[in-house]
């Protein structure tokens, strides 16, 4: 039998959740700043998980596919982002080596270089490309795929 409180605590959940997909982690810090005690979150999560509300894999997936398709940013910031959101860095691991292929992040890193290159007219090549690449590795590409396309695009 559900509570009350239960009640209520899953209605502010399912809201939460309306807006967009969240992992368990973030709803659980939600219901915990909304004055829910532990026993009550707990019984929240189990009942949203097993109606399939909650599921960290699906969420990884889908925010794997966005940051790599939407945003362009590279593995590194999706797999921070993730972790940082709660989901198990095994699992992160796993869907970005499935769903992040290295050939998709070079492709990606260049096409995001190309358009942040047309900023630096103004700048002498030892100076953009110092700049293009702290731009890259704050978008999240590893130091191999930087290099590579900074020396692709700005021929010393």
């Amino acid at each position: 039998m559900i509570s009350n409180d239960e009640k209520r605590a899953i209605n502010k959940a399912l809201k939460y959740l309306s807006y967009r997909a969240r992992s368990v982690k973030e709803t659980k810090v939600y219901l915990t700043k909304k004055g829910y005690s532990e026993d009550i979150i707990d019984g929240v999560i189990k009942y949203l998980r097993e109606r399939d509300y909650l599921n960290d894999l699906v969420y990884a997936k889908m925010w794997i596919e966005d940051r790599k398709e939407r945003k362009l940013f590279g593995r590194n910031r999706i797999r921070s982002e993730l972790i940082l959101k709660g989901i198990d860095s095994n699992l992160v691991e796993e869907e970005l080596t499935k769903l992040y292929l290295e050939e998709d992040e070079e492709g990606k890193a260049f096409k995001v270089a190309e358009k942040q290159l047309k900023k630096y007219k103004e700048f002498d090549n030892s100076t953009k490309k110092r700049k293009l690449y702290r731009y890259l590795a704050n978008r999240g590409f590893n130091t191999e795929v930087s290099i590579k396309v900074c020396e692709r695009l700005l021929v010393l």
